[in-house]
């Protein structure tokens, strides 16, 4: 009976590749939908510390330009978008070849990739602190369409920003969300030990970092 079994099992199994590929279907389109609708309430609060620093920053720099200066980074603020606008449209600032792509590409997977795990890990560690980051990160986002809105030229802003920030803002959103909800696990565990309240939290965090992946 033991070796029937086994040629059952072995006969009629389905192969690796295609329980792998259910899986990871039915991951993404069940788990991870799943998920985030249980831990709706860290993803709101991680999507709302983020919005309201967007507003901020635009409304400061919207009721007085000089702000720019004080929230936008140097790196960033070198010059006026009108000029760069301009000069992009002369054809004089161009990604035309692959390296170039691949440079630019690399610069934005790694600060994105950093900007995410800060966020991950300072909203595990101190949930304030992931708030912040969120915040801050909204606050130069704003400032930025700010600036672009003042010289009129918010449309080469949203088609600049708008392809990779689709994919962008909500991976660092979403590990926001994660670490919020780790960080509350591990602060403010409730009636449960902090370690109870990480068990069982912990299903929620990894599938949320997955899909932050």
């Amino acid at each position: 009976l033991r070796y029937y079994k086994i040629g059952h099992y072995v006969i009629y199994r389905r192969s690796y590749g295609r329980r792998l590929a259910e899986m990871a279907r039915r991951f993404f389109v069940s788990e991870v939908p799943e998920t985030f609708r249980r831990e709706r309430g860290v993803v709101l609060a991680a999507c709302a510390a983020f919005v309201l620093g967007a507003v901020v920053g635009a409304g400061a720099v919207l009721l007085d330009a000089r702000n720019a200066e004080r929230l936008i980074p140097q790196e960033f603020f070198s010059e006026s978008p009108r000029a760069r606008v301009e000069r992009i449209e002369r054809g004089e600032e161009r990604i035309d070849s692959v390296a170039k792509a691949s440079e630019f590409g690399a610069y934005l997977f790694s600060h994105n990739i950093q900007v995410a795990f800060l966020a991950f890990s300072l909203g595990a560690l101190t949930i304030v602190g992931g708030l912040w980051i969120l915040f801050y990160n909204g606050a130069i986002l704003g400032a930025v369409a700010g600036v672009y809105a003042l010289e009129g030229v918010h449309v080469f802003f949203l088609a600049w920003v708008g392809p990779h920030g689709a994919l962008e803002i909500p991976a660092i959103l979403f590990g926001g969300a994660a670490g919020l909800r780790l960080g509350s696990a591990l602060l403010l565990p409730g009636d449960v030990s902090a370690a109870t309240a990480l068990q069982r939290a912990f299903p929620a965090v990894w599938r949320m970092l997955l899909a932050t992946a």
